[in-house]
């Protein structure tokens, strides 16, 4: 099972590449061994949109992220609420591929808008990760901090 945990500073180039943390990366790479050839790694294709207007992005393996499509699929075809969520998932959506160097380029819409550039914070999601401008990010938790009864929603929630 993926599990991508904690919070990791990292850096967004001027040309807008990320590379991601190593314990980040290591958590996603998946290691193949033959008998002939040394261990290497899969090249691991991703699925980067925002779930809050522009305001953060998510990075998610694109095969977790094909699950997350499976589930979409089964609503309503005509339900506002589904037709409201993959227009922005799309209009903010890009699939990325790393380059050589393993780091991924955020296109320069998206950085713009969630004010990615420089060092930033990458939040470990468990299935996927969250990157924040960290000052945004601080804002936005001082203004909306878990509270208790959001503790008691998930709780009855079975989390």
């Amino acid at each position: 099972m993926l599990t991508l945990r904690g919070n990791s500073p990292a850096t967004v180039d001027e040309k807008g590449r990320l590379k991601l943390p190593s314990i980040f990366r290591s958590a996603l790479e998946k290691p193949l061994t033959s008998k002939d050839k040394p261990k290497k790694i899969d090249v691991i294709n991703f699925y980067l949109t925002s779930l809050d207007l522009g305001n953060s992005l998510v990075l998610f393996p694109l095969s977790i992220w094909e699950q997350h499509e499976k589930a979409l699929v089964n609503l309503p075809f005509m339900h506002p609420g589904k037709r409201k969520m993959l227009h922005s998932l799309s209009f903010h959506g890009s699939e990325i591929t790393p380059d050589n160097q393993g780091r991924i380029v955020i296109p320069q819409k998206l950085r713009e808008q969630a004010r990615l550039a420089g060092e930033i914070s990458i939040l470990g999601m468990i299935d996927h990760l969250a990157l924040w401008n960290t000052a945004s990010y601080q804002e936005l938790s001082s203004k909306d901090p878990v509270t208790s009864e959001d503790l008691m929603t998930l709780s009855r929630l079975g989390g």
